[in-house]
């Protein structure tokens, strides 16, 4: 689960007006997901009491009452989970059981509506962006992608040196040729990489890259890189580079939340040019719910932890803090929403946008902005 087209088809499951059981649980050791039965039951003891389930029909509680049992019954099979945290999704009247494992905690959460709840995922997916991993040498070089639950392997080589760098010959001739050799390989060598990496983050727009490596190689491979990639480069990170990467990223992860932060920061400091220089950028819920209706949002920004309870036009997006039944701009009957930010992450879905949540302090723009695509 680490693309938004993988959290898009979450965000699109029909289910034929029959409501969706999400279930955010911490099985961060034992004990809690020996727990995790009498906590799924509490948390629907408490969801019995709200507007959303007394206004069902008997039809769609019986749905609720299977979605439960089988999460239950999942839970009572389950002897441990590599991962900290479950994210469950069934609907029992649509054939729809789906678990997503990660490793970012969440605080326990059972929510029952018409469509899956998705903030805590994507706020855990915020928590562990995407980025690259370079780990190079003079033999060898490796390029991962780190992306939310996953480490995948992109691009494997290994360069062929001259072995005999040192045989002098004829007044040092052999030696100084097979210097020339040496470093004729070493070019072709570092320029490959280069290259890779360059054609890997065009696709994969990663949000930085970490180089992995001895010191001494630094200097010299980032003489190769493209300025697009070397503006990316946060951070270098000695290893060794025939160590496991499991082992890597153990030592890389603790440079995560440092290069989280500079990414908000510079996620912010965009948005604020957007917003002086070319007017696009809005704050707000409703300037960005208006953005999402037309269509002109880029990039969703939302502050963590962020939800409002409020009211929801299922119809054409309109949202509102206040208890409204009708709509005021299509006449369609508002629903009531535990999060208006979850509904307003789903029109920005449908549009392709991005969505951030972030950690940092968001100033006047928080608890909610956007990057227009065009002003």
């Amino acid at each position: 689960m680490n693309s938004n087209k993988s959290i898009n088809k979450l965000r699109s499951i029909k289910t034929d007006g029959f409501p969706v059981t999400t279930l955010y649980l911490d099985v961060s050791n034992s004990q809690k997901l020996k727990n995790s039965k009498i906590v799924v039951h509490n948390l629907y003891k408490y969801k019995k009491e709200k507007t959303f389930y007394k206004n069902m029909d008997n039809a769609r509680i019986e749905s609720v009452e299977q979605d439960i049992n089988i999460i239950t019954k999942y839970l009572n099979d389950k002897i441990s989970v590599e991962e900290k945290s479950l994210m469950i999704i069934s609907s029992s009247n649509s054939n729809i059981f789906e678990i997503i494992k990660f490793n970012s905690k969440v605080d326990n959460n059972l929510v029952i509506q018409d469509a899956v709840y998705l903030r805590p995922l994507l706020e855990a997916k915020s928590a562990q962006r995407k980025y690259g991993i370079v780990l190079i040498d003079q033999g060898k070089a490796k390029i991962f992608e780190r992306n939310f639950n996953s480490v995948n392997e992109l691009f494997s080589v290994e360069n062929i040196l001259s072995n005999n760098r040192n045989n002098s010959g004829f007044e040092g001739r052999d030696e100084r040729k097979n210097e020339r050799k040496h470093e004729e390989n070493l070019h072709r060598h570092y320029k490959n990489v280069s290259q890779s990496l360059l054609e890997i983050d065009k696709k994969k727009k990663f949000n930085w890259i970490v180089l992995g490596g001895k010191n001494e190689i630094f200097n010299d491979f980032q003489k190769y890189i493209d300025d697009s990639q070397k503006e990316k480069i946060k951070t270098d990170v000695v290893v060794e580079p025939s160590a496991k990467i499991n082992e890597v990223v153990e030592i890389i992860q603790k440079t995560e939340p440092k290069m989280r932060n500079l990414f908000e920061k510079n996620l912010l400091d965009k948005l604020n040019d957007e917003f002086y220089n070319d007017q696009k950028g809005v704050l707000g819920i409703k300037q960005v719910e208006e953005a999402l209706e037309e269509g002109k949002v880029d990039t969703l920004i939302i502050k963590e932890d962020f939800h409002q309870k409020g009211w929801i036009c299922k119809k054409c997006g309109y949202s509102t803090e206040d208890e409204v039944n009708i709509c005021p701009r299509c006449d369609n009957k508002m629903k009531r929403t535990v999060d208006i930010s979850d509904d307003l992450v789903h029109s920005a879905l449908k549009i392709n946008a991005d969505i951030e949540y972030v950690a940092i302090d968001m100033g006047k723009y928080d608890p909610i902005a956007a990057i227009l695509r065009y002003n």
